[in-house]
């Protein structure tokens, strides 16, 4: 065999071996006894026999590589901008030592525990029993960080990098260039001892930066009969997942006036939607006109309907979507979210059902419901197309060929 690629696990007393679990791809040769005489007569400009016709043809591995390269670049993205926003409130501080008392903060630092999904976090006490309240700064640094955390910031990028790297074939030049600064800016900002809010700024900002060149890049090196779909299926899931928490984290429950409007424009701010917010509505931020641009909008790229009208636009063309009329259980579960999303009222979205209630439960119960039809969706993409076990092998072949 002239070459090919196997999936590697991180070490030898792993037995399931999956990018998830930080396993790479590397190249494998089956060497001969005897030396292959080179045929004279080969026609190397011949085509071969066998040609990639679209996504039929994809290998399941690169589907699924190409599926996760998708998520964890939006996860990378959204959860680096959410940081950063909070960042920068918390350089407001006195110093960064000093316990946060104004409830806007504790509410940002709550939601990036949410976010990031590092437990116990803001969120509750640690084994401890030392709040992470009580050295919000050194909490954020660990979310930022450290990369043997699942979740934080500095895991997610590495889980990034394993992804990407495992399709570096599909690569352009300028794809390895952008790839290979984001691996240096990162690996310095790491070898850094105690940095400063405003160096981690720097840094985020920078990040944000060299993410939103590479994810373009994307669009131009890589063809859909390559795979394209794939990773927009997972980009889109993704980013719609980590709105609906910031949403439910920031706007799920009611403040007091002046807070609540920080709290909006803190999430227009990390949304990249408030110079848009201010454009479209030229007025003072409200709870309803955000729900409409964030959330409802059906035109808007960054809104929720939108995202997940553009997913139920890309699964349709999946393999085993086209097959008959019935919807897959993934088509099921997307349809339903956006069904949900096209009846829903903002302005019923934003009221509480009595006055001395705190908690919107009709935003908070269709949020809710609409993270749980997305976590079904991707865990039956995964089950239908991305499933490596034996058994199963021979029955996703159909679907992306192994």
């Amino acid at each position: 065999m002239p070459g090919g690629l196997v999936r590697v696990a991180p070490d030898s007393k792993t037995v399931r071996v999956s990018n998830q679990r930080g396993g790479t791809s590397k190249d494998f040769w089956v060497v001969g006894d005897q030396i292959v005489k080179e045929d004279k007569n080969k026609n190397w400009e011949q085509k071969s026999a066998i040609a990639l016709s679209g996504l039929d043809d994809l290998p399941s591995l690169t589907a699924e590589n190409l599926f996760w390269a998708g998520r964890y670049v939006g996860r990378t993205l959204v959860n680096a901008r959410f940081i950063r926003t909070v960042m920068r409130q918390m350089a407001m501080m006195q110093n960064r030592d000093e316990k946060p008392d104004s409830i806007k903060i504790q509410v940002l630092l709550k939601a990036v525990t949410h976010m990031t999904g590092t437990y116990p976090g803001f969120s509750e006490k640690t084994k401890e029993g030392t709040p992470a309240m009580d050295n919000p700064y050194e909490e954020m640094l660990s979310v930022i960080r450290d990369k043997d955390r699942v979740g934080s910031l500095a895991h997610t990028i590495g889980m990034f990098s394993n992804s990407y790297y495992s399709i570096r074939n599909l690569w352009s030049s300028d794809m390895w260039r952008v790839f290979e600064n984001i691996q240096k800016l990162w690996q310095s900002f790491q070898e850094e001892e105690n940095p400063s809010i405003l160096r981690i700024l720097k840094v985020l900002n920078q990040l944000i930066t060299r993410l939103i060149a590479f994810m373009g890049l994307i669009e131009e090196s890589i063809m859909v009969q390559q795979g394209l779909l794939l990773y927009f299926i997972g980009l889109q899931l993704e980013q719609s997942m980590l709105t609906i928490t910031k949403c439910r984290s920031l706007l799920a429950v009611k403040y007091d006036t002046q807070v609540e409007y920080d709290l909006l424009e803190y999430l227009l701010t990390s949304h990249e939607s408030l110079n848009i917010y201010r454009y479209s509505y030229r007025s003072y931020i409200q709870l309803e006109h955000v729900l409409d641009l964030v959330i409802t909008d059906v035109e808007y790229a960054g809104s929720l309907t939108f995202m997940i009208k553009r997913l139920q636009k890309d699964i349709a063309r999946l393999p085993h979507s086209r097959k008959d009329q019935q919807l897959t259980n993934y088509q099921k579960y997307v349809f339903s979210a956006f069904s949900k999303l096209r009846l829903s009222d903002s302005s019923k979205l934003s009221l509480t059902k009595s006055k001395n209630d705190v908690v919107r439960q009709e935003l908070d119960i269709l949020l809710e419901e609409l993270s749980d039809l997305l976590y079904k969706t991707s865990q039956s993409i995964t089950g239908t197309y991305f499933n490596h076990t034996d058994r199963q092998t021979q029955m996703f072949t159909q679907s992306f060929p192994i």
